[in-house]
């Protein structure tokens, strides 16, 4: 009620008036979607009045620190869940009474370069607060002179999103954006259930299915580079790699480099595919962090590092053979990244992969061997991975079946019968995903 009353004092933007975003295509569900956003944000505005107002007349406005931010709310395509400014970079406002000014990381009216995240909130509130900040705590306090020495980077990330598996890894300075897909065998547009059900995403996808996008909104739903690095500055869109440009060889080597040492730096667990740490802990009861703690995490990073971008098959070869199964499942990633040539010359190994312990190896493998030509073993390596039971490794299958295009017509009936199987109900994502490569809606449970 309180929001309908809202809405009914904000005039409605006309979706004529807005600019569409350069990767989007100028279509009339583009247009309303964006004035959709705006009124949203309207309405958001005055809302924050009303609390402001509310502080003034309670004479709490001269002793309470106010700090204004937010996320995307996935309206928009390739916004919230998605690595570029458009996807990561948010509102942040902060005010001061004039008691506490001295907290302030700048001067009121002005404007701070320093990339902060949200990390940084709770480390900036305990120094307000004059608490000790935890040493595992990630973040770093803003508060006064504090923001001079924060690192300077922001760092971001992209893992599965709800039923669609990706990794990415991301760090901002003042200036520039550097991405590292870590996935580059797979396009951007991924099917996501929550995404897709935004018209102006559905509106894109069509445009990109009868070949009415230009060359910058055609990206999206292409494979993507291992690197990209963008200038925000010039390219707030974020639509312009420059990651093979000479002349910014050294931005790009200094950011590679310095992503590099944070992911080594943070114990990033999200390089151990998800089927692995799932069943580990079913045969263990290990926790997924003390399973990264365990693992040889630094020989796991280097290995996603070397195989995602601009591998030797000779060296991928070695990867194959490891005896560390994270590793491995790097190997036939590398294998997908430099594609069939590399699927044919490897093609002993990939078979014998096909019967690894891991199912998510078991599926990447399987998805080389399909695209390499080899189809019979692997759709009957699929049929398999669909009624494991570890829905980890179902999800994994699924996700390699969506990347063949045209989904094999034996492997129909297999998937069908996940929508009515149990494990669904331990991952509801094998539902989604299961239902869009099928083509079917999802009912929703009320």
């Amino acid at each position: 009620a309180q929001q309908d009353s809202l809405i009914a004092l904000i005039p409605s933007t006309d979706p004529a008036d807005v600019n569409v975003f350069p990767y989007l295509p100028d279509e009339p569900a583009v247009r309303k979607d964006i004035a959709r956003y705006y009124d949203h944000m309207a309405m958001m505005d005055l809302e924050f009045k009303r609390f402001l107002d509310k502080l003034r007349e309670t004479g709490e406005m001269d002793r309470t620190i106010i700090v204004y931010t937010s996320d995307h709310g996935g309206v928009i395509g390739r916004s919230k869940r998605f690595t570029f400014e458009s996807g990561l970079r948010v509102p942040m406002l902060m005010w001061f009474p004039e008691k506490y000014r001295h907290l302030a990381p700048a001067p009121m009216g002005s404007r701070v370069s320093q990339p902060v995240s949200f990390l940084d909130l709770i480390p900036t509130f305990l120094n307000w607060a004059g608490a000790e900040v935890p040493e595992h705590l990630h973040g770093q306090s803003m508060a006064g002179a504090d923001i001079d020495a924060m690192d300077e980077y922001a760092f971001g990330f992209r893992g599965r999103m709800d039923e669609s598996y990706d990794l990415v890894r991301t760090i901002r300075d003042e200036r520039y954006r550097y991405i590292r897909n870590y996935f580059p065998f797979r396009p951007g547009g991924q099917h996501i259930r929550f995404l897709w059900r935004a018209a102006n995403v559905q509106t894109w996808e069509k445009a990109h299915q009868t070949g009415q996008l230009s060359e910058v909104q055609e990206q999206f739903w292409q494979l993507r580079s291992s690197e990209e690095l963008y200038d925000t500055q010039a390219d707030p869109h974020n639509v312009h790699n420059l990651a093979e440009d000479p002349a910014y060889a050294n931005v790009l080597k200094r950011m590679r480099k310095d992503l590099k040492s944070a992911n080594k730096a943070h114990h990033d667990i999200g390089f151990i595919p998800e089927g692995m740490l799932y069943a580990n802990y079913k045969t263990d009861s290990t926790i997924y962090l003390e399973q990264g703690e365990s693992a040889p995490l630094e020989s796991i990073i280097q290995a996603a590092d070397y195989a995602t971008h601009k591998p030797e098959v000779d060296s991928i070869m070695v990867l194959l053979q490891s005896g560390c199964s994270a590793v491995r499942f790097w190997g036939v990633a590398g294998v997908l990244h430099l594609g069939p040539q590399a699927s044919a010359e490897l093609m002993p190994m990939l078979k014998q992969l096909l019967n690894d312990d891991s199912g998510d190896i078991q599926s990447l493998a399987a998805e080389a061997m399909h695209k390499a030509g080899h189809k019979q073993i692997a759709i009957d390596v699929f049929k398999a991975l669909l009624a494991h039971d570890n829905p980890y490794v179902v999800l994994r299958a699924l996700n390699s079946l969506e990347s063949l295009g045209d989904l094999p017509f034996e492997l129909r009936a297999s998937i069908e019968a996940l929508l009515k199987s149990p494990i669904i109900k331990e991952l509801s994502y094998i539902e989604w995903k299961a239902a869009a490569l099928l083509g079917v809606d999802v009912i929703e449970n009320t």
